[in-house]
């Protein structure tokens, strides 16, 4: 059995760039395989976008790090087909977005739903 450590920073970079890439190089040094993201916001110019996600990616291909980002709509969905991440994440409460969730299961080889606020119909629901 193989373990992977994946590093969640949600929005723990403040939305600052560079900060966000000191993370990725903590990430590495302290042995995680992968970083994950929070929701890109793609729209409202708060935290980070589309061209930070492009030096993200550059940065973590360069240090062999895996990385993605959760998901909250189709669109930001569609922004991380670009990356071609081999999971995507829906946070809590997104696995009811019937849509969201078809499209991620058709795009993204693996998927990650929390089911944190689901009770237990909900989840053999979706995972039928």
């Amino acid at each position: 059995m193989s373990v992977e450590i994946v590093a969640d920073f949600g929005e723990n970079h403040g939305g600052g760039l560079v900060f966000a890439l000191d993370l990725i190089e903590s990430a590495k040094r302290s042995g995680f395989h992968a970083v994950q993201f929070g929701i890109p916001r793609l729209k409202e110019g708060v935290g980070l976008g589309e061209k930070d996600y492009l030096i993200i990616d550059e940065h973590c291909k360069a240090r062999g790090m895996e990385w993605s980002a959760s998901v909250g709509d189709v669109e930001c969905a569609e922004f991380m087909v670009e990356f071609n991440p081999r999971w995507i994440r829906m946070p809590k409460g997104k696995a009811y977005y019937v849509d969201l969730l078809k499209y991620c299961m058709t795009n993204f080889p693996e998927g990650r739903v929390s089911t944190e606020m689901l009770g237990g119909n909900e989840i053999k629901l979706i995972s039928r």
